[in-house]
């Protein structure tokens, strides 16, 4: 099981996960028929929850409010991750609306010419708008075509975002606007020629 760590931010811890699954199967009176059964149902949970970052806070808050209203039905004898995802407020749709708001402010702010840069350390919901910003063209196509085109690609935007929320995907730091483009071309000239004139 590989546990979710991401600096600076309260993550889902995994004793506290499974403490809080295990008083939710016995009042759902939910057992499954074997220990293999009920590691796999907490390794599932976990992957997919500890992604959509919640916390250990939201997570008992959840819990608290699904066992006081969820019921089995068609079959069900337990809520899915979406369920839990949904109440707490950090399902794929509700983060993406803010990923998307977040690069909205960024563009109106920096212009083409700016880093995208959302955090000093990136969780993967940043990676996630990185990957989505990526396969519409990148920061700089993106900017320059200014905040009215991006406006109009907000659906795509969403459904990207959603597509690969639960995803891994590559972790970068930033993205480069337009002047940082022009600074590592600059320097990776100059490099080339010292190089050059050294030999």
């Amino acid at each position: 099981m590989v546990k979710a760590q991401q600096e600076g931010t309260v993550l889902l811890a995994y004793n506290h996960f499974k403490e809080v699954m295990k008083k939710m199967m016995i009042s759902f009176q939910y057992k499954p028929q074997t220990a293999e059964e009920v590691r796999d149902l907490f390794d599932t949970y976990y992957q997919s929850l500890s992604k959509s970052e919640i916390t250990d806070k939201q997570f008992t808050d959840v819990a608290g409010r699904i066992v006081l209203s969820w019921k089995p039905d068609f079959g069900r004898k337990f809520p899915s991750v979406k369920e839990f995802v949904d109440i707490a407020g950090v399902s794929a749709s509700v983060i993406a609306e803010k990923a998307y708001n977040g690069i909205r402010g960024q563009i109106i702010e920096h212009g083409y010419n700016g880093q995208l840069f959302l955090s000093k350390s990136p969780a993967h919901r940043h990676h996630v708008a990185f990957k989505v910003i990526s396969i519409m063209g990148g920061w700089v196509a993106i900017t320059t075509a200014g905040v009215k085109k991006y406006n109009e690609r907000k659906d795509e935007f969403i459904k990207l975002y959603q597509d690969f929320y639960y995803k891994e995907v590559p972790r970068v730091e930033y993205l480069l606007g337009s002047s940082d483009l022009s600074n590592e071309r600059f320097l990776a000239n100059y490099n080339s020629n010292q190089i050059t004139k050294d030999n």
